[in-house]
């Protein structure tokens, strides 16, 4: 059994699945976010292949079925296939959570357990799960969501999902909303690797996001922009790939 991590957040500067149908992809429906837990998945192995997480042995992400008929699961950076899914609801308790090769596979074999976890999700809270690391030492990585809630903001966060990686800073040239000039802020600094801050409540507006060497102050990676972010909607940016090819991406939490 791998070994979890579950992350609480850095100091910013600034058991049974509530399911209704089967879909096409062989995923049973999330339902309506209701009382229950909640929890999202992400894949951020650089080199790891397509694979499904199931939840107490039921299957809750994956990808449409291939045009030769070939079930695929979530990708790194497969055009089509999704990187991180959505929040799925969970009555309250332990879980257990593994993350097994979709038979879309073409370097492992289609079954294969990456991963295996155990998690308690409480009612009304929040959770993200990461696959992080290279394939040879994949490891989930749990962050709890604590959203921004607070009336005419919005919520940002960010995770070091780079492999194998180095500490980083996360800054962000920011023009809010009916604004005509931006600003540059640091949001956080040495944010180490399977690490992330806390959602920071945030105005408003268009925000390019930049890391950052937290030792040496360079660029690390390219940029990206979030636009109009809307108030009471939280997003995560995220580093991710090697520590050679790091690369900014990011995805819409609710």
């Amino acid at each position: 059994m791998k070994k979890i991590y579950k992350v609480l957040g850095l100091t910013l500067i600034s058991a049974s699945v509530i399911f209704t149908s089967c879909k096409k992809d062989g995923i049973v429906d999330r339902g309506e976010l209701s009382e229950g837990g909640k929890v999202k998945f992400v894949h951020a192995s650089p080199d790891a292949p397509q694979f499904n997480f199931y939840v107490n042995g039921t299957k809750i992400t994956g990808g449409l079925a291939s045009s030769t008929g070939v079930e695929q699961g979530m990708a790194y950076s497969t055009t089509g296939l999704p990187t991180s899914f959505g929040y799925s609801n969970f009555d309250p308790g332990a879980l257990v959570f593994k993350s097994l090769v979709a038979p879309s596979s073409t370097t492992v074999a289609a079954g294969t357990e990456l991963f295996t976890a155990n998690l308690s999700v409480d009612a009304n809270k929040y959770y993200s799960i990461f696959a992080m690391d290279s394939l040879s030492r994949i490891t989930p990585v749990v962050f709890t969501d604590n959203l921004v809630t607070a009336e005419g903001k919005a919520g940002i966060r960010f995770v070091n999902a780079i492999a194998g990686g180095f500490p980083v800073d996360i800054v962000a040239t920011v023009t809010e909303a009916e604004a005509t000039t931006s600003s540059t802020v640091t949001l956080a600094t040495n944010v180490a690797f399977k690490s992330g801050t806390e959602f920071i409540p945030s105005t408003p507006g268009k925000y390019v996001f930049q890391m950052k060497d937290s030792a040496s102050g360079a660029n690390v990676g390219s940029t990206v922009t979030v636009t109009f972010l809307r108030a009471s909607e939280n997003y995560t940016v995220y580093g991710r790939g090697g520590a050679s090819t790091p690369s900014l991406t990011g995805f819409y939490n609710r």
